[in-house]
This record gives C-alpha cells, structure tokens and sequence, in this order.
C-alpha cells in the first residue's frame, strides 16, 4: 500500500463517511383557487419566472402567471379573449407569448419589453393559430402553427414573416426545437392523414425543411409523438405515446431512427408523455399524464419516477439547474422540484502536497466557499499530527479559527505553512481538519503532505581544463570556448574572471565573454560559454596563462583552465617556399573560425588548382579556388557570414592529388 493511499484510509476511519444528500421534493405553487391548464414555463433569469394558462375545460380567456421568488408564489395577469400556449424570453426584458383569438380562431402573439410589466399584441400575416415559440438567438426565432404556420424573426420577434417554402399546405407544424444554431428539428402534424405525426430537419437555420421520419398513417399502435429536446445535433429525445403506454424515444444518428426507452401502460390509448429537458449530456426529466415525472442520469437508457404528488396531465415543465425545475398541467397544476436549502461548503482542493522544502518554510493556500445564498461558517480549524509527532505544520491564516462567517461570493482563504524541523522524519504528513455548519460536510479532513530534505550545495562543472591553441599566425588572432555549468539548483554564482599570466608572453590572452558585471548567476540547464582570444605579437614565441574563475562552490572555490599558445610566421607570397620541399596541404587559421580567416595552401608543381567548402553531408557550399596557379605557398581569404555553426571540410585538388581539412565553425 503506498504511503498516500494507507494516510487517506486512516484518515476515513478516523472520521467516518459525511451525512446522506438530502432528497428532492415537490410542491404545489400555484395560485390559490387557480384550476387553468398552464402549457408553457420559462424563466428569464433566477428569480423571475413566466407561465402561460388556459382553461382546462371552457372559457375564452387566459392568464399570464409572474413570478419574482424563484417561483415560490405566482402573481395572475388576465388577457381576455384568448388561449395562450407557450411563452418564451430572449431577455429578463423581453418576452413573447403565442397562442389562439378565441374569437375569430387565427393565431395572437403577445410582447412585452419591460420584464412582463405590460403585454402588447402584435400584428403578423397568417391565420393559423400558434403552438410553440422557439428562439436561436436574441434576435432570430420561430413560431409554428395551424394551417402551414411558421413564422420567423431576424429583429428580435419586433417582425414576424413565413419562414420556410418547404412548409406545405396539408402540413400542421406543432413543436420546434433547435439543437444547434443551424440544425433544428419540427414535429408536424399531416390533415389529410388523420395528424399523422412526421419529422422534418433543417441544416441551413430554418431555411430549409426536409422530411426525415415518418411513421406510416396514424394509428393507435404507432409512435405519436408530443414534445422533444436534443442534447447534440445527433442525440435527441422526444416524449409521446404507443397504443395505451406513455412512452419515451432516443435518437443518435440525427433523428432518422429511435428507439423506445421508456414506456407506462396506463387505462387510456389517448395517455401521453408530455414535457421533457435535459440540464447536461446525461441528466435529463419528462413529465406527462397521470402525474407522471421521471428522471434519468444515465443518458436517457434509464428513466426512474419521482412522486409529483398529482394524478394530472402534465405538458409543460421548465428546470433551472440539476435540482430546480418547475412542472405544469391540467386544473391549476404548477409544481415545484427543489431540495431544501442547507449551508453548503466547497473546497477548492482535497489535499495539500507542499513537495520537498529544504530550508525555510513553505505556504500553501486553498479556499472553502459557499455554495448558495445561505452562506456557510466554518466552525473551527485546526491541525491533528499523528500520535507521538510534533508536526512541522501551522495554520498561517485565518487568524481566527472559529465560527467565520463565509459568505456567498467571498471564499474563504486558508493557509498553511510547513517548516521543516531538524532531525525529522524525511516523510511528513498531517491532518487538517475543518468544522463546518453543512450537513453534508460538519467534518471535512484535507491531507497535508511534505518531504523534509537537505539543500544542495553550488557546485560548479567546467567542460574543458585546458585550451590549446596551437599555432597562430603573429598577425592574427585565435578564439576558443568552453562552458561552466551549475551541477545543481542550489545556484552557483560566479564572483569573478582574470587571466593570470605565466611568463612574460602570458598577456597575449583576452576574455571576449562574459564579462562584468559581477557577481553572475549560472541556472542549472543554461551553461555560461566563455570565450577566448589568443593573439601572439611575435613569431617563434609560446605562451601561457591560467584563467581563473572565482565560484561560490565551497569544493572548487578558484577554478583554473590552463591556456597555451604559439605565435608562428604565416607565408607572405609564393616565394618564401620551396615548392619542390613539401607536398600537397592546406590549413586554416584560426581553427576553430569565428570570424574572418585564411586557407593556407603549399602546392607543389604548377597546374590546375580547386579549392572547395563542403558540408557534412557532402554538399559543396562554396568554390573558393578554381583555377590555374604556379607553385608554392598561397593564401586565400575564407569569409564564414553566411554559414551556421558545425563542422565543414575544406578540400584542394591540384597535380591528381588531394588534401582535406576540417575546419569548425563556432561564433
């Protein structure tokens, strides 16, 4: 068992599982004396809720119920002379209601722009009456109806106009649902087929409307189907009934083919599911008749009932959050889902890891919020060690540890501190525990967590101890480079440089880089390159000097890398050899090259001579020679601007004979 693990069971034996989650109820709100059927639900924001009423059974009038509680008490507004059956809003202050004129039996489309203060009806061409309201947007929507219906807006619902061509005269499009944007799907009722049920898709944002399903002429043993709502532009779920079961349907190939999920026999062919909505991919409710509300966690495969409390119809249903949901039907029926408010905690981690901490101290912080507007306190804090252990860990903040009143929207910020101890364990842990006035939570316990080390000390690595380098002409000039690197994170700093010379030609080296200031910090990873020149004045002179690099390594406080040089002659003309004394060659100087140099060449007899630079891979880059040229020594300029660093090879023909030589290139 690892060591975390075997801490965490401790720990749960230590302070046992937390209390259940409560359960969710419902309950009626609905206005006293109220017996109207409500057919449409939404809420503009939390607190603010709209529902639309008709009669269950007679009457030419209807109700606009406003709620400004969270739907704990509804406020009626009457509009004479009309049914309404859906509402929906695009802004706390903008909202639509549909339905039907009672008196000449065409369809009315109720507005309003100041949160439901005033309604207003509007004027539109068509004489169905009107089902289902549905927006994509704060500014396009569509409303579908009897007679061919269906309306759109692009200017926020302030114009209303035939939305699409498809729609044909025998058709009654009933419910409307837009999974996306673009993708959108129409359930529709057929006259001349006894309403029939189809499905119809869209792709083009209602542009365009194509029949994808259809079930064959209605009978009792077929699908009919009352509402729907798609999670994705595939997956959706539609509500409605089969012979004399309520039932529920699954697609997952965009509405082509379904499949039953749930079904409820009841005594009546004519019993229905109604309303259905999904909060996320797997969390979802429908309701229906006889009271009927189910729940599903698990994609729609599974639908458990919850007691509603009714033996109504239920169509209409409105949910807010996982939680909060509101349910509507038949004879005044408006129910609530909600689980009663308790202070509820969040913790922003589980456990405070503060890693291996060497010297010093550590914080770590995390924070406890609240989950509601009740707030939630935190009744004491406080640090549990192990038996026998004096831990290594405190409470930095907050000062006070007991009964702090934590607000909703200003978390609590708790710190802890661990200070290594000397001689402790190298393994250190403990137990934060946390009081709290949430039921769910009066106990919560968070892991602390720290490894005691030692610190390192700076050590320091050099990548060469000496730098030789060779002969170099009296009138040029030679660089060479090696690396410090810090062999540690402990930080090794460099104090400083200087070249200590060894004889009287011991000056004749320079440090190019670094230089100051001092003191420098060298990170583990980054080397620090050094860079030297070596410039002899004088033929036939060797030179020698140690540069001395003063670190904090407490080991190698003064690190020393040897320099030795010699100044030689270069060849002024083709005359200061023997062309007959020496064979085929070249050099170049200097080598390594980070500038400008020479190719020096001694070429034997006279004749065709080439010069070329060729990479790694074999590739001429460049033809610095290509001619005819007498015999003896010659010297020809090499420019490097243009080539990066690495290795390249220099190579002369001349007489049917050859000389190579690699030349590296470092700036």
């Amino acid at each position: 068992m690892n060591r975390r693990l075997g801490i965490a069971l401790a720990l749960i034996l230590l302070i046992g599982t937390a209390a259940n989650a409560q359960t969710a109820s419902w309950k009626s709100v609905s206005p006293p004396g109220f017996d109207y059927l409500t057919g449409g639900i939404d809420f503009p924001s939390r607190d603010t809720g709209f529902a639309v009423s008709f009669p269950s059974t007679q009457g030419t009038d209807s109700y606009i119920l406003q709620s400004t509680d969270k739907g704990e008490t509804w406020a009626k507004r009457q509009i004479e002379g009309v049914t309404l059956y859906d509402v929906r809003f695009t802004s706390p202050s903008t909202g639509f209601a549909v339905g039907e004129n009672t008196n000449c039996g065409c369809g009315v489309i109720y507005s309003t722009t100041n949160g439901g203060a005033t309604w207003t009806p509007q004027t539109y061409s068509s004489t169905g009456l009107l089902y289902s309201i549905f927006f994509t947007s704060a500014s396009k929507g569509f409303i579908t109806g009897s007679n061919a219906t269906l309306l759109k807006t692009t200017d926020g619902g302030k114009t209303w106009n035939p939305g699409s061509p498809n729609v044909g005269p025998d058709m009654d499009p009933r419910k409307i649902f837009f999974a996306t944007p673009m993708v959108g799907y129409m359930m529709v009722a057929l006259q001349s087929r006894d309403w029939t049920n189809v499905l119809m898709k869209t792709t083009d944002g209602g542009e365009t409307w194509h029949l994808i399903l259809d079930n064959g002429d209605n009978t009792d043993s077929k699908p009919t189907y009352s509402s729907m709502f798609f999670t994705s532009a595939t997956v959706g779920y539609a509500t409605g009934r089969e012979g004399n079961s309520k039932t529920i349907y699954k697609t997952t190939d965009g509405g082509f083919h379904w499949t039953k999920k749930f079904a409820a026999a009841g005594p009546s062919i004519f019993l229905s599911m109604g309303g259905i909505q999904f909060l996320n991919d797997s969390l979802g409710y429908a309701s229906g008749d006889e009271g009927t509300i189910v729940r599903t966690t698990d994609r729609g495969e599974t639908w458990k009932r919850e007691p509603s409390g009714t033996s109504t119809a239920l169509p209409a249903m409105k949910f807010l959050d996982e939680n909060t949901g509101f349910v509507g039907g038949l004879f005044g029926a408006l129910i609530k889902r909600s689980i009663p408010l308790v202070p509820t905690a969040k913790f922003s981690v589980g456990e405070l890891d503060f890693g291996t901490v060497e010297s010093g101290s550590k914080d770590l912080s995390f924070t406890i919020s609240a989950e509601n507007e009740l707030g939630v306190t935190v009744e004491a804090i406080r640090i549990q060690d192990p038996p026998g252990v004096t831990g290594a860990f405190s409470i930095v903040a907050p000062t006070s540890a007991s009964n702090i009143k934590v607000p909703p929207g200003s978390p609590l910020t708790v710190t802890v501190r661990f200070t290594p101890k000397p001689g402790g364990a190298a393994d250190q842990h403990s137990t934060l525990m946390i009081q709290t006035d949430d039921p769910a939570r009066s106990a919560v316990s968070l892991l602390l967590l720290a490894q005691q080390g030692t610190a390192p000390s700076p050590s320091a690595l050099l990548s060469a101890s000496t730098l030789d380098f060779g002969g170099v002409p009296a009138t040029g000039s030679k660089e060479m480079t090696f690396t410090l690197s810090a062999a540690n994170r402990a930080g090794l700093r460099i104090d400083s440089i200087y070249i200590e010379p060894k004889g009287s030609n011991g000056d004749h080296f320079t440090v190019i880089s670094p230089t100051e200031p001092f003191p420098m910090a060298v990170a583990q990873g980054t080397p620090l390159t050094f860079r030297i020149a070596y410039t002899p004045t004088s033929a036939g002179t060797s030179s020698a000097a140690d540069l001395v690099v003063k670190t904090n390594d407490a080991s190698k406080p003064m690190l020393t890398v040897a320099l030795k040089g010699e100044g030689i002659t270069p060849p002024a003309s083709v005359d200061d050899r023997d062309a007959t004394s020496a064979p085929l060659s070249l050099r170049t100087l200097p080598n390594p090259l980070a500038g400008t140099g020479q190719i020096i060449l001694n070429i034997p007899t006279p004749g065709h001579v080439s010069v070329a630079l060729y990479d790694l891979l074999g590739r001429r880059i460049g033809l610095l020679l290509d001619g005819t040229s007498e015999a003896g020594a010659r010297i020809i300029p090499l420019c490097i601007d243009d080539l990066q660093e690495g290795v390249y090879y220099c190579i002369v023909y001349a007489g049917g004979r050859s000389a190579v030589q690699e030349i590296t290139i470092s700036r």
